[in-house]
């Protein structure tokens, strides 16, 4: 079994909920697909059984067209790692064989082709699906020039654009939500996309961004994209659950606190940078800091109720101590869970207030 969890919990976050704790939770979640998302990834971290998590994936109506596309089997170009999860995930699928130009044998079973294979496939109108990340225009492009039928190619890269768009504005999950009734909170800015898409978003014409991005090199992508936008104020800080410094690891997306980092942070607290601002909507994806930046901001979210997309994918221990430190700070929020990507990441949890 693999460990899909790109931080570790200390032991103490590891102590597992009660069965209390877990039916709190649970009356909290607000339709099924959340409650199976909420199921599959609480079932991998207790099991380590990658089969939850690809569950939650295969069972996710906007992948239904590609589902139908090869419900009679189909080839996979790419006997990489995007190839092996094809097969993981849609294990019911009869796949016939993988092309790459340099592995060769077998992969789960299946065997994996060199390119002569191709016009065998194109005379029997077969169904091949692209799985590269990069390049997966060239492989398009050679395989329509050597004569395949371009409505035979699914590459598994244009689906993913898709089905996930904007990770932290879920059409499902925000229903009926077209309003930041106070400032957008964008912690973990990144390349500074989340914080154009809430201004997209929102139908409010005055909706106003603070972004926090304390990785130098991801503050210098997110000032780029962002420092002409009047609607966003872009902070080089980190945010937890006290101010100061910190040491911290760059390295692009997964850029962390970290105790044994080399480099040193500023970091300030939700409540903090707020003062008596009012907080409409906070997003958190700060590879596993989230739990300490909630506890920062918790008079900020008891006096504001804002709405909180957060990831949920970062800790094993993510799944029951983040709803948890939420509903305890505020029972009447409502809870949806949707899972952004295909693989084990960028599972999202939001935090709808229930207007007492």
């Amino acid at each position: 079994m693999k460990n899909y969890f790109p931080c570790d919990s200390n032991k103490d976050e590891l102590i597992l909920p009660s069965v209390d704790e877990l039916e709190f939770i649970f009356s909290h979640i607000g339709d099924s697909r959340s409650r199976l998302i909420f199921e599959s990834r609480l079932l991998y971290s207790l099991s380590m059984d990658e089969k939850y998590l690809w569950n939650m994936i295969k069972t996710n109506n906007k992948i239904s067209d590609f589902k139908e596309r090869i419900k009679n089997g189909a080839y996979i170009y790419g006997a990489g790692q995007r190839g092996n999860l094809l097969v993981e995930i849609f294990d019911d699928i009869e796949w016939k064989g993988y092309i790459d130009i340099e592995k060769k044998g077998q992969l789960n079973q299946i065997p994996i082709y060199g390119l002569g294979i191709v016009s065998n496939l194109i005379a029997k109108d077969e169904i091949i699906v692209i799985s590269n990340k990069r390049g997966y225009e060239d492989i398009k492009k050679y395989l329509v020039s050597v004569g395949f039928d371009e409505e035979k190619i699914l590459c598994l890269t244009l689906f993913e654009k898709v089905w996930f768009g904007n990770i932290y504005f879920d059409e499902r999950c925000l229903s009926g939500i077209d309003k930041c009734n106070g400032i957008f909170l964008d912690i973990g800015c990144y390349d500074g996309k989340d914080s154009l898409n809430a201004i997209s978003f929102f139908k409010t014409k005055d909706v106003q961004v603070h972004a926090f991005e304390p990785d130098r090199k991801n503050y210098d992508i997110c000032k780029s994209v962002l420092e002409n936008n009047k609607k966003v104020r872009l902070f080089q800080k980190g945010v937890s659950n006290k101010r100061g410094d910190i040491n911290f690891n760059e390295g692009g997306p997964g850029a962390k606190i970290d105790k044994l980092g080399s480099a040193k942070i500023e970091v300030t607290t939700i409540d903090h940078h707020l003062l008596n601002n009012k907080v409409g909507f906070i997003k958190m994806d700060i590879e596993g800091a989230e739990e300490a930046a909630i506890e920062g901001g918790r008079n900020s979210i008891l006096r504001d109720k804002p709405i909180l997309a957060l990831s949920i994918y970062h800790k094993r221990s993510d799944i029951w101590r983040l709803p948890l430190k939420v509903l305890q700070l505020y029972p009447n929020y409502r809870l949806e869970f949707e899972h952004q990507l295909f693989s084990w990441g960028d599972t999202v949890m939001y935090a709808i207030p229930e207007r007492e």
